[in-house]
């Protein structure tokens, strides 16, 4: 009987070329397709950039658009008499001062930064002293707004001195010749301005304990305007 002879050999080794060559095509697609993914122009694609600089400095820069000052609180009396004896049981560190407002009386720890004040409100808290804050903050929206802060800040500075023990005195001459020269740069001076530059003016050149509790008081109605 006759058959037909067939040369499995040839037949099998072309098939297997065949899928060799299927291999290498998928593996060019697959590689130009993740090139694309992830490579653009010669950039790294979007999901892996780093922050532009203007983002980085509108992070950093969040801070300065307002000036935050805290005034910390202990007590609310009726009569006088009972908001000074309370004022006695505060820290030696701190130098207290009665706010009469409304015919009430308020006990005020102190004026501070925003950072100090974390420091002032956690030692009264250990002390068994009742307090909480009032935040208020100056909107650096404007020149005026930002130099109002900083000559604050400066105030504040001489001010709490006197919670060091060691402190008696503090020249100003220097912070008043300062005060002076930066709101000379405001055109049109706000109220508040004019008159804490006037207040700052007026301060003895050596600046001692007793003036400690006019400033305080001058400083709470100006930020108090500010309350957040």
């Amino acid at each position: 009987m006759r058959y037909t002879r067939y040369d499995y050999k040839k037949k099998s080794g072309g098939g297997f070329f065949l899928w060799i060559l299927l291999i290498i095509i998928l593996a060019v697609a697959i590689g130009i397709t993740i090139f694309k993914m992830f490579f653009s122009d010669g950039e790294i694609s979007n999901s892996l950039k780093v922050p532009n600089k203007s983002q980085k400095e509108e992070s950093i820069n969040t801070d300065e658009n307002s000036g935050v000052f805290k005034v910390i609180q202990c007590g609310l009396f009726s009569k006088e008499e009972n908001a000074n004896s309370a004022l006695t049981t505060l820290p030696s560190s701190m130098t207290g001062f009665v706010i009469q407002e409304e015919g009430k009386f308020k006990v005020m720890a102190g004026i501070y930064s925003d950072e100090e004040c974390a420091k002032k409100t956690e030692e009264l808290t250990k002390a068994s002293i009742n307090n909480f804050t009032i935040k208020c903050s100056i909107p650096k929206d404007s020149s005026e707004k930002k130099i109002e802060a900083q000559i604050i800040e400066g105030y504040l500075q001489i001010i709490n001195k006197f919670e060091e023990s060691d402190v008696k005195s503090v020249k100003t001459v220097d912070f008043k010749k300062w005060t002076e020269e930066t709101a000379a740069n405001i055109k049109s001076p706000s109220e508040e301005v004019q008159d804490l530059v006037k207040v700052i003016k007026e301060l003895p050149d050596e600046y001692t304990q007793k003036d400690v509790k006019a400033s305080k008081d001058f400083l709470y109605k100006l930020l108090i305007k500010y309350r957040v």
